[in-house]
């Protein structure tokens, strides 16, 4: 992102912004507890002029937060694998060959059901995984009866995360003992730009040779999406092949690079690796596991940009806990997000938007270049206590040139919600 240098002004007038993200009253209670983008499923007219719902099914498809019943899905390990083109062996599964199109029954992973259906087009019962949050005091279970697949639970923090079908969100939001319910938001992978040699740069061959320090007796564990091709590494020899493999079911290889580059560093620890799962609690399951298979580091390169910036949330009050009970060393990939980053005090100008040159008037927008075919996320966090923010900001994407709000996050903040639009 950048302050562009050019003037463009955004379209904000009342005939614009739909009424209902404006209007307190024009919503729900069950309604204000559904992220923005939860609503725009299933009302058309919470979508920003111009956004078709087919456009917004496609930005989700792409993270993986919608499956469609046409496409009948079977369930394993957190994911929902298509029949068109199935042959697979996912971890003690050893699940091999195509999936008969008229099943639509069984058994997944973890003994729950497998859903599958044939009605075309966006359905009610198309799935979307969320995160349902509860006030304390309710456990998770109070909603089982309105999602089709738990993916995870955790009672201490009061979060479920689910698969739930189209026409059940404000069946679900209307519990007395949910707080909200947002879109499961896949993490983010800290890769870098540039492929470095770790142990030439720390200066570990050195270290090793005039100490001996090998790692010998060392276990260390890695999170990252998958080991995809860990038989490969092992073929070359970059990897040793005693490499402990607790979980890839999320796919990718940015885990053997990982591995790789610790084992460079320390080849005589033991290695062990498991992938991130694809929401918070099944990342802190991930790093229950390391520990509990005697992993003396634990290091990840995940980031989870929908979990609170200005407090601990529940990623990292788990990994402190795990720190202090296991005396662990936990290394997290910070990411390299200074170009990608604005933090400022809010500072309101003319129809009460925020100045982003914070008053000296240079440019009262943040920009950034989207290219043709390209997309973007955008989080926006403030500092209320997470869950009990009643400051209710507002985002909005918009198109420098035309002027015109192409996107935004309208999520209600009234006192007990949380400080976020994304």
């Amino acid at each position: 992102m950048e302050n562009y240098t050019g003037s463009s002004d955004l379209i904000l007038d009342p005939g614009v912004i739909n009424p209902g993200t404006t209007n307190l009253s024009s919503l729900t209670e069950a309604r204000k507890k559904l992220s923005t983008d939860l609503l725009q499923l299933t009302d058309d007219s919470f979508l920003p002029p111009g956004m078709t719902r087919e456009a917004l099914i496609e930005q989700m498809e792409s993270l993986n937060q919608i499956t469609r019943v046409d496409e009948q899905p079977i369930y394993a390990n957190d994911h929902f694998v298509y029949s068109d083109d199935y042959n697979a062996s996912v971890n003690d599964m050893h699940i091999e060959g195509n999936v008969e199109n008229e099943s639509a029954e069984g058994e997944s992973v973890d003994g729950g059901p497998v859903e599958g259906k044939t009605d075309p087009g966006l359905q009610g019962d198309d799935l979307v995984h969320v995160y349902v949050r509860f006030y304390p005091g309710n456990g998770t279970d109070s909603a089982d009866s309105y999602v089709e697949m738990v993916t995870g639970r955790d009672e201490e923090n009061h979060l479920m995360a689910a698969w739930v079908r189209v026409d059940s969100f404000e069946q679900l939001a209307s519990l007395e003992s949910v707080q909200c319910v947002r879109t499961v938001m896949p993490p983010v992978i800290r890769t870098g730009m540039y492929t470095t040699e770790g142990d030439a740069i720390l200066n570990c061959d050195e270290v090793r040779a005039l100490h001996g320090l090998t790692g010998e007796g060392i276990r260390i564990g890695i999170i990252s999406n998958g080991v995809d091709n860990l038989a490969d590494a092992v073929a070359s020899g970059d990897l040793p092949a005693n490499v402990t493999v607790l979980s890839n079911s999320e796919g990718g290889d940015e885990g053997t690079a990982m591995l790789e580059i610790v084992h460079g560093i320390a080849p005589g620890a033991e290695l062990y690796f498991h992938d991130s799962g694809n929401n918070v609690i099944a990342f802190n399951n991930a790093v229950d596991a390391l520990a509990g298979a005697g992993c003396d580091i634990i290091c990840d390169d995940i980031g989870w940009i929908f979990e609170p910036f200005f407090e601990d949330g529940v990623v990292a009050s788990h990994v402190r806990g795990v720190v202090e009970s296991n005396d662990t060393l936990y290394v997290s990939a910070a990411g390299n997000d200074t170009l990608t980053h604005y933090q400022g005090e809010f500072a309101p100008v003319g129809t009460n938007l925020h100045d982003f040159s914070g008053g000296t008037g240079e440019t009262e927008w943040l920009y950034g270049f989207i290219p043709p075919g390209g997309s973007i996320i955008v989080v926006f966090q403030w500092n209320d206590e997470w869950g009990k923010s009643d400051n209710d900001y507002d985002l909005y994407l918009g198109d420098m040139v035309s002027g015109r709000i192409i996107s935004w996050s309208t999520d209600i903040q009234d006192g007990n919600d949380l400080p976020i639009e994304a």
